[in-house]
């Protein structure tokens, strides 16, 4: 869908914009002004709001990759008809506030405070909401009590720690993060690396954003909502810290993604008997990108066994929509207008978020037939648009582009290559330079707890 705000793309069930950092869930009157939504206190908006804010860095992850498909922002709330005029929501205050900067771990030149550690905290309950959220009954986890009173199911004695409690599971998942953040950061470091002008900037913007996004959810300030998210001792410093160092190993990550044309040359040679034996070679195919439209046809007869079969005026039918749709596109024959059409009349919920997206179709990749022999013809250029029927009806196809298999795989076991190099560094140096923690100084908050 696109922002109501800002027009920037966006996933379908995100209850903030990304870009604008704009709720989606409000009504926007014929002045065009918006009403805000009622306030709710279940963790499945808090766990939405703060996922916006955990994953923020991952907008830099978009700008790397050239696409916004950052993780969904979960259940958000019905928006209101009028005004609210409730009381501004204050910074809580508890005992975890006096926790904020008392030094938990130490990991080579680098200190861990408790409210950075929070915050890695409760990015880790997020990210497990994420995945998990709809199966918390059975799992025997709720949200809304303390989590070191909750029995883990099972019990880990790997590395001496003893996961009894949901807080304990929780909290080694932190530390674990914390501490590949920190080496992977140290590596980076190492290899002469910095956060380039593009990162720093969304950076930056990010931070901005948040005391807009507070005053639109009537928080007395950015502060103030960041505690209630992360916890009472997290702050807009605390978040900056730690988004900076989850954006600056996420940024080194990415960079062994990006290969030169030399690096691929070498490693198809490397590789290049074994890749023969699968049909690949510098004459062989073409790995693309495509977008589709799919029309389904409608009616149809189904039989006992759930086989639906359609006559050929429903066929038909169907086609003569494929092509008045291939024709409004043509109107304005651009990538970005297919994108909008493809969320107007696509069947295919599987790719309607991303425009209709499929990328690495390979001659061997499991589509339809039909679908995938347009989409691997290597007479395809760029911009490429036609009319494929298949068992589910009519593809209104779109040619992203595409490249030589032998590039693609080469390209892929390069990035392979670079990866397990970088796993293998990381390993050794966490081996070397174990984290002090301090255990009797963590006071940790389930912040849905309250």
């Amino acid at each position: 869908m696109l922002c109501k705000f800002c027009n920037a793309e966006i996933e379908d069930d995100r209850l903030y914009c990304p870009i604008c950092g704009k709720r989606q869930d409000v009504e926007i009157n014929k002045e065009g002004q918006t009403q805000k939504p009622a306030q709710k206190g279940d963790w499945k908006l808090i766990a939405g709001v703060a996922a916006v804010l955990a994953v923020a860095c991952l907008l830099a992850v978009a700008f790397m990759t050239g696409r916004k498909d950052n993780p969904g922002a979960g259940q958000g709330t019905t928006a209101t008809t009028t005004e609210t005029t409730a009381p501004l929501i204050t910074a809580p205050e508890s005992e975890y506030s006096q926790h904020a900067g008392i030094v938990v771990a130490k990991m080579m030149d680098t200190e861990l405070t408790n409210d950075v550690l929070q915050m890695f905290y409760m990015t880790t309950i997020n990210s497990f909401l994420e995945d998990y959220g709809t199966s918390l009954n059975y799992l025997g986890l709720d949200m809304e009590k303390p989590l070191s009173e909750q029995a883990y199911p099972s019990y880990d004695q790997e590395g001496g720690t003893t996961i009894e409690t949901w807080e304990d599971f929780f909290l080694e998942l932190a530390l674990e993060r914390w501490k590949n953040c920190v080496g992977v950061c140290t590596i980076a470091e190492q290899n002469g690396f910095r956060l380039d002008e593009e990162w720093t900037k969304l950076i930056n913007e990010q931070m901005d954003s948040l005391e807009v996004m507070a005053k639109e959810n009537n928080y007395e300030s950015a502060d103030a909502m960041i505690k209630t998210f992360y916890g009472d001792c997290c702050s807009v410093e605390t978040y900056k810290t730690f988004l900076t160092m989850d954006s600056t190993a996420k940024a080194f990550y990415y960079t062994l993604y990006e290969v030169t044309d030399v690096q691929i040359e070498e490693c198809f040679l490397e590789n290049e008997a074994t890749l023969k034996e699968e049909g690949i070679t510098k004459t062989s195919g073409i790995v693309s990108n495509v977008r589709h439209i799919l029309i389904a046809p409608e009616g149809g007869t189904t039989d006992a066994e759930g086989n639906t079969t359609y006559t050929d005026a429903e066929w038909e039918a169907c086609k003569q929509k494929a092509e008045q749709v291939l024709g409004e596109w043509e109107e304005n024959a651009t990538e970005e207008n297919f994108s909008a059409l493809v969320k107007k009349y696509t069947a295919d919920t599987a790719s309607a978020s991303t425009g209709g997206l499929y990328e690495g179709i390979t001659r061997d990749s499991s589509y339809v037939e039909e679908f995938r022999a347009w989409a691997v013809d290597t007479s395809r250029k760029e911009g490429d648009t036609g009319l494929v029927k298949t068992i589910f009806g009519y593809h209104i196809m779109y040619y992203v582009g595409g490249e030589a298999e032998w590039i693609y795989y080469g390209r892929g076991l390069q990035q392979e290559k670079n990866l397990a190099a970088m796993e293998e560094q990381l390993k050794k140096l966490l081996e070397e330079n174990p984290a002090e923690v301090s255990r009797d100084l963590i006071l940790m908050q389930n912040a849905y707890a309250r």
